[in-house]
């Protein structure tokens, strides 16, 4: 976050700045609050993606997959996760 600013106010602010022409900055939240409330508010804000916590990393990879394909279409669709370990 920005100093003094929550997520939704850093990610308005991020894209109010803009940024390089042609180029998107892709904003992922990683947050303990992921309803579909929460989603709307930080899609209005400017964020792409929504990860809840706990951090699993097939889901982190597919977000991150999602943002750096046109259309955000990941490349290879998430598994669930089944170990404990995936857990961050």
């Amino acid at each position: 976050n920005l100093p003094g600013l929550g997520g939704l106010e850093t990610a308005a602010e991020i894209r109010r700045a803009g940024s390089r022409p042609g180029r998107h900055l892709p904003i992922l939240a990683l947050t303990a609050h992921a309803t579909e409330d929460d989603r709307r508010h930080g899609q209005a804000a400017g964020m792409d993606e929504f990860i809840a916590k706990p951090l699993r990393a097939v889901e982190l990879h597919a977000a991150l997959a999602r943002c750096a394909r046109p259309g955000g279409k990941p490349a290879v669709e998430a598994a669930e996760p089944d170990e404990a370990s995936d857990v961050f």
